[in-house]
């Protein structure tokens, strides 16, 4: 990420070799953050950042910090790749991910970001739809941040209302 803040802080400058390296992928607008990390990506090899944050972080010794990277990512595809590679997180796969906060586990990370795709996968591979955080001050469920659509489906995969999500949706329809 430094990488891709200077060479950002370099184009801005009007640095013409940051320039190249932006219009080499594309970019012809001013660039953004988010483009500055695209190149660094591409120069190694990858199609985008999360992809490349992923290949960097699951290189580490700690399944769940990779785990938590792609789970972060919101890519479907590198949250199946590192449950492939690390067949023992499927028995972790409702414990807190780290860098999270509330202790979300991955499947309400994935609601919160509004990815059936990614919830349907993590359902798949063992997560409990009725697990909650384990806030302090409150956990919450899967239902309590969903939308109504993704609700439903999760409803129709097995999860259980609470009393205060029941009584919460009883006080929005009187």
């Amino acid at each position: 990420k430094n990488q891709a803040r200077t060479l950002l802080n370099q184009s801005q400058s009007a640095d013409p070799a940051a320039l190249a390296r932006f219009a080499a992928v594309g970019v012809t607008a001013p660039p953004k953050l988010a483009d500055a990390l695209h190149v660094i990506a591409r120069e190694h090899g990858f199609d985008t950042w999360p992809a490349l944050k992923f290949h960097v972080e699951a290189g580490s010794e700690d399944p769940m910090q990779a785990f938590s990277a792609v789970v972060r990512s919101n890519q479907p595809a590198l949250v199946r790749e590192v449950l492939s590679r690390h067949p023992s997180l499927k028995g972790r796969i409702n414990e807190p991910l780290p860098g999270y906060s509330f202790d979300v586990p991955a499947l309400i990370a994935a609601v919160h970001r509004e990815n059936r795709e990614l919830v349907d996968l993590l359902l798949d591979a063992g997560a409990d739809i009725n697990a909650r955080t384990g806030w302090w001050a409150g956990s919450f469920g899967v239902l309590d941040s969903a939308s109504r659509e993704l609700s439903e489906h999760l409803i129709s995969r097995g999860a259980a209302r609470s009393e205060e999500h029941t009584s919460e949706l009883q006080s929005h329809h009187d």
